[in-house]
């Protein structure tokens, strides 16, 4: 079924300028090349609009917004003057402003590109424009006229309409919806973003033949399985990337755990070899010293210098006094009088604390 012809594509009333909860509306119509079928093509554009070699889509915006400042931009088109709340304000007036975005594609394989065409007329074309393909080549171009078919921006206004425009980012409240303001050429800022939801669907989509989406797994009955050895071929080629998964070489990792192995190995053998090296002769003369100004041979040293006790173990870490059951005073005393080294009870005695030789 054809569309009607109509010169009117938009309609715009003043409830829905006054009376819309969004900052603003945006709808739209496509003409597509190739099929004139109402569900793909849902008017015919008049003829000064019709291009040969492209998808035509019309998007109207309509705007209940207010800025703080006017906006030249040609889409937006904030130029109308009020005062809201006691301060000026800028509004666009009644209607819609339209943008016109043309789809065109082509394909391309060894050095050689078909003629840019919309997107049916690309599928009716033999082999896409290319000429010849392989069986394999062609499953390729398949999978990538569906991809390309999934991301007309006729589907993106169809499932995202209401969160396209980046300049929904600049406004602020409910009830006035003021907008702070965008610059002359924001339009341009608007159809970027359009072309990038485009490529990001066209992006997904092969991953999403080779692995559908968990809604689809769950009714096997809305998957169309591919029809061709090379089609079904593909769902095991296509690698996608994800945090799910990690890929590794296998020699990367024997290399890994081998150095891995060596380095446990060493850090339970090098103390070993230096053990024996020490014994066998090296650093013999500075464990020596290292015991000799330890704290145990220091008081060894102190008590031999005021004639105190006989010592064995002298070549020991810990030198021990050969007489046992002796009295030291720890408290404060004259170190310069003599001393009496008698066993106890057989002369020194003093008030204090004191520690034993045992």
């Amino acid at each position: 079924m054809e569309p009607p012809a109509s010169e009117y594509p938009f309609v715009a009333s003043m409830y829905m300028q006054y009376y819309s909860a969004l900052p603003y509306t945006l709808t739209w119509v496509s003409s597509m090349l190739g099929n004139d079928s109402i569900v793909a093509s849902t008017f015919q554009p008049r003829d000064e609009l019709k291009v040969d070699h492209a998808d035509l889509t019309l998007l109207g915006l309509s705007s209940q917004a207010y800025f703080d400042e006017e906006i030249r931009d040609p889409w937006f088109n904030m130029t109308l003057r009020a005062s809201l709340s006691g301060s000026d304000a800028w509004y666009a007036p009644l209607g819609y402003s339209v943008l016109g975005c043309l789809e065109s594609y082509q394909f391309c394989s060894a050095g050689f590109c078909s003629q840019p065409g919309a997107l049916y007329q690309l599928r009716a074309s033999p082999m896409y424009g290319l000429g010849s393909l392989n069986p394999r080549q062609k499953a390729v171009a398949d999978l990538l006229w569906k991809s390309l078919w999934a991301a007309q921006l006729q589907y993106a206004m169809l499932f995202m309409a209401k969160e396209l425009l980046v300049a929904n980012e600049m406004v602020m409240g409910t009830y006035h919806m003021r907008s702070s303001a965008l610059p002359s050429d924001h339009w341009i800022v608007e159809a970027w973003n359009l072309a990038n939801i485009s490529l990001a669907v066209l992006q997904r989509r092969p991953g999403d033949y080779a692995s559908p989406p968990a809604v689809l797994r769950e009714d096997p009955s809305r998957i169309v399985s591919p029809d061709t050895v090379e089609s079904r071929a593909l769902c095991q080629q296509i690698k996608v990337r994800t945090t799910r998964y990690g890929s590794f070489q296998v020699f990367n990792l024997a290399l890994l755990v081998g150095v891995a192995v060596i380095m446990a190995a060493l850090s339970n053998l090098l103390p070993y070899f230096f053990s024996k090296a020490s014994n066998c002769g090296g650093g013999k003369r500075e464990l020596a010293e290292w015991d000799y100004y330890g704290i145990f041979h220091v008081i060894r040293s102190v008590c031999e210098a005021r004639g105190i006790g006989t010592w064995d173990r002298r070549e020991s870490t810990v030198p021990v006094m050969r007489e046992k059951d002796y009295e030291f005073p720890l408290q404060a005393r004259d170190w310069n009088a003599p001393v009496d080294v008698s066993p106890p009870g057989h002369g020194y005695q003093e008030t204090g604390g004191f520690f034993y030789t045992r």
